[in-house]
């Protein structure tokens, strides 16, 4: 009975390893599908209508509190003369803190942001960060503690597209999409690229970025704190989608 009852342990121990390893696979395959589904949406390309001129009078713009970063208050101006067709999930829904943002926001609306105004805690100083409307298509603000999947900088990032530069009544990454940096509280704003295909937050206050022409692919890094752009490399060959993601 006992040399019976020892058997029956080992393989009520075995079967209950078998068990915890196939729920472990299961975990493990469900973790994977949800990180590819997720990317899937990441990749989708966000598409805005530009609203005709016709429609003009029906256009609603509004002020809405974006973010506090030190002593400034963010608030950005969106606007119904571009609207969302297919909203996919912000990259910095995964994260915390000021991550780089889809310029939809947070609200759930479709309306897209065309400026930002940076108001100081004391409320004496008020800054609009762009001269006159834009698309910001995505943004990050500066961070001074590096989160995961991100590194600090001292400066904030706009993705900014400026006009319908393919001529398809749609705002999408398929136009110029600029890069523009400024410190913290929205001053100093300074176009680094005019067209960019890439760009990725590689390490404390570095940007690495790619521009594309006359089918060469040039690989720069401009430096937040040195406020300097530097070419690194400029290679022959195709480049056949945007990259335009910071974490």
């Amino acid at each position: 009975m006992k040399k019976l009852s020892f058997d029956f342990i080992k393989k009520a121990d075995f079967l209950l390893v078998f068990l915890l390893s196939i729920l472990g696979i299961v975990f493990l395959i469900g973790l994977a599908l949800n990180e590819f589904m997720a990317y899937r949406r990441i990749r989708k390309t966000p598409q805005i209508t530009v609203v005709e001129d016709d429609d003009a009078g029906k256009i609603k713009e509004y002020v809405e509190f974006s973010a506090k970063n030190d002593d400034f208050y963010i608030f950005a101006v969106k606007s119904s003369a571009i609207k969302a067709e297919d909203i996919y999930i912000p990259e910095s829904k995964s994260f915390s803190g000021l991550g780089f943002s889809n310029a939809v926001g947070k609200s759930g609306d479709s309306d897209g942001i065309t400026n930002f105004i940076f108001v100081k805690s004391d409320g004496q100083e008020e800054l609009k960060l762009f001269p006159s409307s834009v698309f910001i298509y995505k943004y990050e603000f500066s961070r001074d503690s590096e989160e995961l999947y991100a590194y600090s900088h001292e400066c904030n990032i706009y993705a900014v597209i400026k006009g319908d530069t393919n001529n398809d009544k749609v705002l999408s990454s398929e136009d110029d999409i600029s890069l523009y940096v400024s410190d913290y509280n929205g001053k100093n704003l300074k176009e680094i690229s005019p067209s960019i295909m890439s760009v990725l937050l590689i390490d404390k206050n570095e940007l690495l970025f790619t521009e594309y022409a006359e089918e060469k692919l040039s690989y720069f890094v401009y430096d937040c704190a040195k406020h300097t752009k530097t070419l690194l490399k400029t290679a022959v060959q195709e480049m056949n989608h945007k990259e335009i993601r910071l974490y």
